[in-house]
């Protein structure tokens, strides 16, 4: 167990360290124990256990925890199928470490300039939360609590067709877009896409919009 520092603090539940050596799964809850409420749990982490490269496979286990308020935090660690060993677990609070567009209230924007017909922005989810996880928005799209990061930008006018899409080569994951108008708090979805749709790029996130008017 463990006690949070506040409300809204990432931490790092881990066993993502060579000192673990055997095929982890951990969970995580609040409450007490006869009434734990369930907040998380992993199993096989593919980004600690193929340092970054998105693809499968790995048997340690990391979970994600934005705290509500300075409380207790129950932690079980137990083995897939039955697997057994030696550990090591890590509770790391890497609040700081939050993207700077976790938040929809802090999206990034993305601004045309003169003359510009596209622009594009990189990033990494290896440290954003899920705590503005918005509804489902678009085919196959399942938002959830799925860890994401927000974007911004304003059409030019009516009847305006944008692309919106990962397909870069820099992307290196099985990426998910949702489009939304409106405001944070009372978002309206447009579209979003899973698996390339459109000219679709490797099954990267690839969604067209047609904008109704500036802004």
């Amino acid at each position: 167990t463990f006690t949070g520092t506040g409300a809204n603090q990432l931490y790092y539940i881990s066993t993502c360290n060579s000192n673990t050596g055997f095929d982890t799964e951990i969970s995580v809850y609040s409450g007490s124990c006869g009434s734990l409420v369930c907040l998380g749990g992993d199993d096989d982490d593919d980004f600690c256990n193929n340092n970054g490269s998105g693809t499968a496979g790995g048997n340690k286990s990391t979970v994600k925890l934005v705290t509500e308020a300075a409380q207790p935090y129950y932690i079980y660690i137990n083995g897939d199928s039955g697997a057994s060993g030696a550990y090591g677990l890590v509770v790391a609070n890497w609040t700081h470490l939050l993207p700077a567009n976790d938040r929809c209230v802090d999206a990034q924007e993305l601004v045309f300039g003169a003359g510009q017909s596209s622009v594009g922005a990189t990033g990494s989810l290896e440290y954003a939360s899920f705590v503005d996880a918005p509804e489902d928005c678009g085919e196959d799209v399942m938002n959830g609590d799925s860890e994401g990061i927000w974007y911004t930008f304003t059409g030019t006018g009516a009847n305006i067709v944008y692309n919106i899409n990962t397909c870069a080569g820099s992307t290196n994951f099985d990426t998910e877009i949702s489009v939304f108008r409106g405001s944070c708090g009372s978002l309206e979805c447009i579209d979003g896409n899973d698996f390339g749709g459109v000219g679709a790029c490797g099954g990267k996130a690839n969604v067209n919009i047609v904008t109704e008017t500036v802004g």
